[in-house]
């Protein structure tokens, strides 16, 4: 007895080949579909199987491949049954068929069926028979189906989009080329399958949802965002469903290059210098790259998918960036927003805006150039909007000190010019001054007016003797000098002349190198700028002068543009008096600029000051917290001697051979993310395990978990100055979570230990920055060795 299969999708053959079969004695086994047969084909092997050529679903030359390609099927004997086998002579051979047999006339077919139950057939002719086909006579509208038939499949065939139908199981029933490839699967090898069976968790639950959706609202429905099947990206379109719900159809769009070429841009992007972040058409961040988080200190996880959120920026309320006023093309909105003539075209890209503003980042303003333009494809659809920004604070600063050089370059080339023709003018008025006073009697009444006269000529002269100073500076003949010596002098003299209620403190390092200087100059300096002090302390106060030796790293030079790497002698001069507001600080060391009453002062001690120490190849800097009313303070950088600066510098390089860690973990904690680099690249070379964190609650939160899982952090380096949390605080905190918790400050204040916050003092050292690698090497060696050597509980 024989196992028959028979597939066809009209119930009178099945039920015809039923009772042939059952009545030859064989066993019957009936699928009306390709599905319905692949499903028994899994619990059955037929011995013959007779099927139908055309059925919807898997048709009968798909089915017959599917069987050749089953090596359990090897032996089984395969016969077509073809209604159109007078039209269309079947290629037997490609399907792998043994025999066909053109349904016709049910008597006729049965004498066919029967004789190949019996084996009664030449079952290895060549090419195959086709049995009953010369009783049938050919159809012309079966030709004309039947061609419009091959005109379809030809197009299916070629089509770039991936074509698969689907039952209403969501088996695959049919699939195209194109669809085969994208899904990385064989045509014979998807027909049957479950198609989500096919796919990752992600991209399955994307087409259950697309194609519930098409059921529901019995329309086209495409998926949002492509598919990822494979190492493909796919776009997905679903056709609308029958009627019945039985079935329905996904159209493929292979977007793989497209998304490579995205992906390629966004890289190159992410991995510019340049700060960039991009929204689409909903004004949702498709980018941020890394320069970005540098900028601004917030990461792109924190803003993708999300509205650009001007908070970063700005403080107040939410308002639209430039990209989101450039997407939706609203230029009255940018006018209102940012001033008329602030944002102007791009002189080469016509349709990109820019301009230049202050923006608070990190708690800081930064002076940033932006520009922003719309991304469009190829035939002009708007994609989204791209902004650029350049972090221009380092450049406005040089361009300031530039103008300022100039302004004194133009002062001194001034004086040099003027000073010989008034001095001229100043001896005449002068010497004809003293010659009348030989020629009147004594006690006469004019002898008081040649008096002052003189004396105006004398202050005239003086005067000119300044201004010339500026022409001069570099001719001045520069010998070895301790600052120490300059220093201490003229501080004993400001406490024999100034008020007793101004008290003058000194604090200076021992042991500085020599610096080369003009030593008369040097008194200058400090004199001018205690001077400048002196008049910020109306009610009294102190003027503090401290010295030190300090070293200027690449790191700082490179946001102070003005300054070169090497070592230092520095002063400072700070005062606790009246401050001063923005905008005199700007012009401090303009000539002849004074906040004094006329005449209380020239105007020209602060700029003799700043002309002399850059005649030192020095630098100077002025600084006055805000608010106004917390003192100012002025810092003098003045390299020391040559020939000591390269014995410092051998000094320094042993110093650097400092005894390594033993993998001791500290935790850096700064807003500044090039210290944070320089300082764990320093540390992490030396063996310390080092993390950073760019805010004190970031810091906090890692200290916990540092605690928590049993690998504490021996060392905290603390940066005092901070937004949001600052170090005090920081320090208050920690000190609750761990009370044994060991934390170095650094600042960039010169202030002593005592006017620190009673939380700083219980840090175990301050560090002035910029501060020497030996200083931080050592002072963390000592700390890390300190806690060593106490019992942790």
């Amino acid at each position: 007895m024989k196992t028959v299969l028979v597939v066809d999708n009209q119930p009178l053959i099945l039920k015809f080949m039923e009772e042939l079969i059952d009545k030859q004695g064989h066993r019957p086994v009936l699928a009306s579909s390709g599905l319905e047969a692949l499903e028994a084909l899994q619990k059955v092997k037929p011995d013959l199987v007779f099927l139908d050529l055309v059925m919807p679903n898997i048709d009968g030359q798909k089915l017959c491949r599917i069987l050749r390609s089953d090596p359990r099927l090897r032996e089984t004997k395969v016969v077509i049954l073809s209604a159109i086998a007078s039209e269309e002579a079947p290629n037997l051979d490609s399907l792998g068929a043994n025999l066909c047999i053109a349904k016709g006339p049910l008597p006729e077919m049965s004498l066919h069926v029967q004789a190949v139950l019996e084996d009664r057939v030449p079952w290895n002719s060549h090419p195959p028979l086709v049995l009953g086909a010369e009783t049938i006579h050919p159809r012309e509208i079966t030709k004309e189906l039947l061609a419009t038939r091959r005109h379809l499949e030809l197009i299916l065939e070629h089509m770039s989009e991936g074509i698969l139908e689907l039952s209403g199981e969501g088996k695959i029933v049919f699939a195209n080329p194109s669809a085969a490839r994208m899904v990385g699967v064989s045509e014979l090898n998807l027909l049957g399958k479950n198609l989500l069976d096919l796919m990752g968790k992600e991209a399955a639950d994307k087409v259950q949802r697309l194609l519930e959706e098409g059921l529901l609202k019995k329309q086209p429905v495409r998926a949002a965002g492509p598919l990822r099947i494979g190492n493909r990206k796919l776009e997905a379109e679903c056709l609308p469903f029958r009627a019945n719900g039985s079935g329905g159809m996904l159209i493929l769009s292979d977007v793989t290059p497209i998304h490579r070429t995205a992906e390629l841009v966004e890289h190159t992007l992410d991995k510019a210098p340049l700060p960039a972040f991009m929204i689409d058409t909903q004004h949702r961040v498709t980018l941020w790259n890394r320069a970005m988080e540098v900028l601004t200190g917030v990461s792109r996880d924190k803003v993708l998918g999300k509205p650009a959120d001007s908070s970063i920026f700005y403080p107040g309320p939410l308002r639209p960036l430039l990209l989101d006023l450039v997407l939706d093309m609203d230029l009255e909105a940018v006018e209102q927003l940012y001033g008329p003539g602030a944002i102007s075209t791009h002189p080469v890209f016509p349709e990109a805006l820019e301009g230049t503003g202050t923006f608070l980042l990190r708690g800081k303003p930064r002076s940033l150039h932006f520009l922003a333009a719309r991304i469009t494809d190829s035939e002009g659809g708007l994609l989204g909007a791209i902004e650029t920004l350049e972090d221009i604070t380092e450049r406005e600063e040089l361009q300031k000190h530039l103008q300022h050089a100039q302004k004194m370059q133009a002062v001194g080339t001034l004086a040099a010019g003027m000073a010989h023709e008034f001095n001229n003018i100043l001896a005449a008025i002068q010497g004809y001054a003293q010659l009348m006073g030989f020629n009147i009697p004594q006690g006469d009444a004019n002898e008081n007016y040649l008096r002052e006269i003189e004396a105006s000529c004398q202050r005239a002269a003086g005067l000119i003797r300044k201004m010339l100073a500026f022409s001069r500076m570099d001719q001045s003949e520069k010998l070895p000098v301790k600052l120490n010596q300059v220093v201490e002098g003229v501080a004993q003299m400001l406490r024999q002349t100034l008020p007793p209620k101004i008290q003058i403190i000194l604090d200076l390092q021992s042991g500085l190198p020599f610096i080369s200087g003009e030593y008369a100059q040097l008194e200058q300096v400090v004199l001018n700028l205690c001077l400048n002090a002196k008049d910020a302390l109306p009610e009294g106060g102190e003027i503090r002068l401290c010295t030190s030796l300090c070293f200027l790293e690449e790191s700082f030079c490179r946001s102070h543009p003005w300054a070169r790497p090497g070592h230092y002698v520095k002063l400072q001069v700070q005062d606790n008096g009246l401050g001063m507001e923005p905008e005199v600080l700007d012009r401090i060391f303009e000539p002849f600029f004074t906040t004094k009453e006329p005449g209380r002062g020239t105007g020209l001690g602060l700029t003799i000051a700043y002309s002399i120490v850059k005649s030192h190849k020095g630098y100077i800097l002025a600084e006055s917290p805000a608010p106004c009313g917390r003192g100012s303070s002025f810092t003098v950088f003045l390299p020391v001697l040559q020939e000591q600066e390269m014995a410092l510098q051998q000094e320094q390089e042993e110093k650097q051979k400092a005894p390594k860690g033993r993998g001791e973990r500290i935790l850096l904690v700064d807003d500044e993310p090039q210290l944070l680099d320089i300082g764990k690249k320093m540390l992490a070379s030396l063996n310390y395990r080092v993390d950073t964190a760019s805010e004190g609650r970031e810091g906090l939160a890692m200290y916990a978990k540092g605690l928590q899982e049993g690998d504490p952090y021996l060392l905290v380096i603390l940066d005092m100055a901070m937004p949001v949390m600052d170090g005090s605080q920081f320090l208050s905190h920690i000190l609750e979570i761990d009370p044994k918790a060991k934390v170095l400050v650094s600042t960039g204040a010169a202030l002593p230990r005592e006017n620190l916050g009673m939380e700083l003092q219980r840090s175990v050292g301050v560090m002035e920055k910029p501060f020497e690698l030996e200083l931080l090497l050592k002072t963390v060696r000592d700390a890390l060795d300190e806690v060593l050597d106490e019992p942790r509980v």
